[in-house]
């Protein structure tokens, strides 16, 4: 009985092993698509953020791009082709991938110090695939919420992460299955992307010549920091040999044909862009999106969110084929392993899979810790970065946000900001660097003070301090130069903080100035339309007005039947919603009112609220728009009048 027990274990072994022969050498149709929705997710999402990486408040410049795109694509050639598509797939243990199967193969003929470097590479890995998850779908989740700004993003984030996870006990081949044709469609989208966006600027092709890369990195000041950016294009490639047992090693070559042309297309499309706008900066948004036609960016942030979520996928399958691995070497305790799918190499575990999804959803960043600052009770507080934006999750947006909380607390705040954070001044900022300013606090924070102090270097002293790395890393100081400390940006910006000061004062000194019952009160009220930058402006200017003279101030929106809510198109609902948010930062009240006659809607708001001036943007109006539109000012104007109503037009 004995005999022909072993007999049995060894007859199924070498089925085993020849099963598994086939299933590397075997292409399939369904394994390719296995290969598309669990392999290559992580590296297919990178577009989203990789260029993005490496403009992040840098200015656009030709060198930069095309040396970036050259990079990139020698990086996708040498690195993720040549290495591990062509020649690390080859050391298959059996079927198996990943960094344990590499030890196993050549553990016989190295020395026993070699497990060292094994075991520090697979903690790499599922350090990783605890990370990547949370990351890629708040990726995902803020580009949703440049669509619905007021969206809470923590409790979606969670439920997907728990979601994805829950997914997992119905094995790679099922998950494949669902995931392959969402990421074909993603694949598919950013290649026909691309190559959309290189057809207007052909030049990007040059950056195929390995020259354009060579220059960058060796005439580029921090070229070679900028590495650490252009990287991210191949993240997830271990994730190629990890996951070689889940759908084999040819299906995983052939598809990466297809998937490489995608890729390329999409940063080729991208680069396309930046060439088209050298000088300028990108802000926060992803050039990616840059390239996403107004008509389809909300369909194209669906499908960037779903392709995200997919990309976590590649790191958890790893995961559990490293942990398989090192159970059968005897470096990993024993754990129940499932096998869902046909082959061995499809498998799960379950208190992997739990763990990864605890450490996951119970990620947790530093930042200020309000309630320990409030416990303790100190006298004062100092606290940096006042227009920092805190992480996701945090109990408050914004760093000016826990300032006003640990002042409600009665504890004083000793703070700093730069004049280019102001809100109300972000249109003059712009005005004069070219550039917008992200991160803003509305002007009532620094209302606030009991005392506002200018903190000033002379132009030469801020540059040298700049050079000499005391201002930022070595790899922005260029572009820093080329942007906010240009000498004549220095002095206009210092003319602004100075004008800041002194209006802080005049107010200081009003207040305590009793005024005669005889002068009238201040109201303002901020007249706007759906139109995004024109609103943005006269909100802005009215908050300066009001809050100058410590007035009470309006947003009064009329909504026409013309942008009804069966009629206003979506953009113009998201610029009303952001301006709306930003008014009320600002410290305004919103006033909605549905009327077809704008101006008598204007006036029952002035009579009911007893407004003194009414702010309006400057008009925007075709030659017949303006014929039609006069009798309607001109009524405005007369009722305005005949009650002693100011009426300010802002530029």
């Amino acid at each position: 009985m004995k005999i022909a027990f072993v007999r049995m274990i060894n007859l199924a072994i070498k089925m085993n092993t020849h099963s598994h022969t086939n299933f590397n050498k075997q292409i399939t149709l369904a394994g390719s698509l296995i290969a598309i929705g669990i392999v290559f997710g992580d590296i297919g999402t990178s577009p989203l953020y990789t260029l993005n990486a490496v403009f992040h408040n840098r200015v656009i410049t030709e060198n930069v791009a095309l040396g970036s795109l050259s990079c990139i694509f020698w990086t996708l050639c040498f690195q993720t082709t040549l290495k591990y598509v062509i020649i690390t797939l080859q050391a298959d243990n059996k079927g198996e991938g990943g960094i344990f199967s590499l030890y196993a193969l050549i553990r016989r003929t190295s020395g026993k110090w070699i497990i060292f470097p094994a075991m520090a590479g697979g903690a790499f890995l599922i350090a990783d695939g605890i990370i990547t998850p949370p990351i890629s779908v708040a990726s995902a989740i803020e580009g949703l919420k440049e669509v619905v700004p007021t969206l809470n993003a923590v409790p979606i984030i969670v439920a997907i992460l728990i979601g994805l996870f829950i997914f997992q006990q119905f094995g790679t081949e099922k998950i494949g299955k669902i995931f392959g044709p969402a990421m074909v469609i993603w694949f598919g989208f950013i290649g026909i992307l691309g190559a959309m966006a290189l057809s207007h600027n052909l030049s990007a092709l040059k950056a195929l010549n390995p020259y354009y890369a060579y220059q960058m990195l060796t005439n580029h000041s921090g070229g070679f920091w900028l590495l650490g950016s252009i990287f991210l294009c191949t993240t997830g490639a271990e994730a190629l040999y990890s996951d070689m047992g889940h759908c084999g090693r040819n299906n995983i070559r052939i598809s990466w044909s297809f998937i490489k042309i995608t890729l390329i297309l999409s940063y080729a499309g991208q680069t396309a862009w930046l060439l088209n706008h050298v000088g300028e900066t990108i802000g926060n948004i992803s050039p990616f999106y840059h390239t996403v036609p107004s008509s389809i960016y909300l369909p194209a942030v669906i499908i960037a969110t779903i392709a995200t979520i997919i990309a976590s996928q590649a790191l958890i399958s790893g995961c559990f084929t490293l942990i398989n691995e090192a159970i059968r070497l005897g470096i990993w305790p024993k754990h129940l392993v499932l096998f869902p799918g046909k082959m061995k190499g499809q498998l799960y575990i379950p208190a992997i899979n739990w763990f990864l999804m605890v450490g996951c959803v119970g990620k947790e960043l530093e930042e200020l810790d309000v309630q320990a600052v409030i416990s303790l009770r100190p006298e004062v507080v100092i606290v940096d970065e006042l227009a920092h934006t805190n992480i996701e999750g945090s109990a408050n947006a914004k760093r000016w946000q826990d300032v006003v909380e640990i002042l409600d607390a009665g504890i004083n705040v000793i703070s700093a900001v730069n004049i280019q954070h102001i809100e109300s001044l972000n249109e003059e900022i712009k005005t004069i660097t070219n550039i917008e300013v992200k991160e803003r606090i509305p002007d009532s924070v620094i209302a606030q003070a009991d005392e506002v102090v200018n903190i000033d270097l002379t132009a030469d002293e801020l540059i040298a301090r700049l050079k000499e790395g005391k201002i930022y890393q070595a790899e922005k100081i260029e572009a820093a130069l080329k942007n906010f400390f240009q000498p004549s940006h220095i002095l206009q910006l210092r003319e602004l903080a100075l004008k800041e000061v002194a209006s802080q004062v005049e107010r200081k000194v009003e207040t305590e100035v009793t005024k005669t019952s005889a002068l009238k009160q201040e109201r303002f009220l901020a007249c706007i339309s759906s139109n995004e930058k024109t609103a943005k402006n006269v909100i802005r200017k009215t908050a300066r007005l009001a809050n100058y003279y410590h007035s009470k101030w309006y947003v009064l929106y009329v909504q026409t039947p013309d942008e009804s809510a069966d009629n206003i198109a979506l953009d113009k609902q998201r610029h009303l919603i952001n301006n709306f948010k930003l008014a009320t930062e600002l410290g305004a009240e919103i006033i909605k009112v549905e009327n077809n006659k704008v101006a008598k809607a204007i006036i029952e708001q002035c009579e009911e609220r007893s407004i003194s001036t009414v702010c309006i943007g400057k008009p925007h109006f075709s030659l017949i728009k303006i014929i039609l539109a006069t009798n309607v000012f001109n009524e405005l104007l007369k009722k305005l009048s005949s009650n002693n109503i100011d009426l300010i037009i802002l530029s």
